[in-house]
């Protein structure tokens, strides 16, 4: 009798076991609320094997726990990547990419009140991807590079797939493919930049789009042969920065900065194919010279035509920017242009004096660089009244102050300079 009652007790044991194990198998609702109670407790690793042990069969689970378990499923391979410092190895490398698909089957799931959740956590998924894919930009070259840029495509395109209006994500894989050799993909990537841009424009102010529209451009003229769509790539992105001016005021200063070199890298890139395409550069000259006919006060016609001619007629580039103060005052870019013309005369002038051995030569080259200093440095000074913080015109005016022999000033302007960089 005892033997017997000994026999049914290791049963009853082996029972107990066989269903303790069975989890391990086959995931069930239990899983998805034990995975959100790790996650809750910032145990991110026992909320990810919960929740995927749920998803291993979702048709097991409740239907309304399938999206709740995917939604938590993203939330915590995120803050687990993130605690584990953005690992590229190991079970975690690639968290972002599993996350992301969580949160797209999420959207996919038809789920109102899942979706809307997902839909707050996508941005951060994104960006997790772009973070990850921006390791490409440092990575040396050589062996491993081709893997590593592939890595980066792939991340970026998941980056995509979450947020296919975002123009930036766009641009970066472009930047990528253009960095692995994938020209025509670039090129893509590029117009679909300026394309998403142009549906979806930014409601800030937002000076990359510039730099997209340089590299949208570049590709058009090397790649495609047509200097003609690339100059309006160019016009295009310098109008999308034009009718963003109107909020730099309240821009912070590495903000205003980078639209200064977004600008500056734009008009530079316009006045590189007109002034390379002969067939451009005689029709922007004529227009031009009829366009200032027709509006002889307009500043930026004025300043426009004054920045192609330095390129073919110094000395009208000069009478044409002096036009263009005269219209207005209160604009920078004619007062630093004008600045920069005779600062790089009186900088040439100083060059040719310290290559020539004859004494009285030097001193004639070198009274001739000072001169033309004198003239650079009202013009320069205005452009700082201007923009304070403008690191090109304080370092030109530390140059002109110091070969003045002004060093009162040249202190200013240098301690200014430095304590700006």
């Amino acid at each position: 009798m005892i033997a017997n009652n000994r026999r049914h007790v290791v049963v009853s044991i082996a029972l107990l076991s066989a269903l303790a194990i069975r989890p391990s198998f086959a995931g069930d609702d239990s899983d998805v609320d034990a995975g959100i109670a790790a996650l809750e407790q910032q145990d991110h690793e026992t909320a990810i094997r919960e929740l995927e042990q749920a998803l291993a069969e979702p048709a097991a689970l409740q239907a309304a726990n399938v999206p709740r378990a995917r939604y938590h499923l993203g939330k915590a391979l995120l803050a687990a990547y993130v605690a584990q410092g953005q690992p590229t190895t190991g079970p975690l490398a690639e968290a972002p990419i599993r996350a992301a698909d969580a949160y797209l089957e999420v959207r996919a799931s038809g789920g109102e009140e899942w979706a809307a959740k997902a839909e707050s956590e996508v941005e951060g998924a994104a960006l997790a991807l772009a973070a990850g894919a921006a390791a490409a930009f440092s990575a040396p070259g050589g062996e491993g590079q081709t893997e590593v840029l592939a890595r980066a495509d792939r991340w970026l395109g998941k980056a995509i797939e979450l947020l296919p209006h975002s123009y930036a994500m766009y641009d970066m894989r472009g930047q990528i493919r253009e960095m692995a050799g994938r020209r025509d993909g670039a090129y893509q990537d590029f117009q679909e930049a300026l394309a998403q841009y142009r549906a979806h424009p930014s409601t800030e102010l937002d000076p990359f789009i510039g730099f997209t529209a340089v590299r949208a451009a570049m590709l058009t003229r090397a790649h495609k042969g047509d200097p003609v769509a690339a100059l309006a790539e160019v016009e295009e992105g310098q109008a999308i920065l034009e009718a963003q001016r109107a909020q730099l005021g309240t821009a912070p200063a590495d903000l205003q900065q980078v639209f200064a070199e977004a600008t500056s890298y734009l008009e530079r890139a316009r006045l590189d194919i007109l002034l390379n395409t002969p067939e451009l550069r005689e029709k922007a000259l004529r227009d031009f010279e009829t366009a200032v006919q027709e509006n002889p006060d307009d500043y930026k016609i004025l300043t426009a035509y004054a920045s192609l001619l330095e390129h073919t007629d110094p000395p009208a580039a000069i009478a044409m920017y002096e036009r263009a103060i005269a219209a207005d005052r209160t604009q920078f870019i004619a007062h630093f242009n004008l600045g920069t013309i005779y600062f790089n005369r009186g900088s040439r002038l100083f060059n040719q004096a310290n290559l020539t051995e004859d004494y009285d030569a030097v001193e004639a080259l070198e009274e001739q660089g000072l001169a033309e200093m004198r003239k650079a440095r009202p013009h320069l000074e205005n452009a700082l009244s201007i923009s304070p913080d403008d690191g090109d015109t304080l370092r030109a005016l530390k140059q002109v102050t110091l070969n003045l022999g002004d060093m009162e000033a040249y202190e200013v302007y240098r301690d200014r300079f430095f304590e700006l960089n």
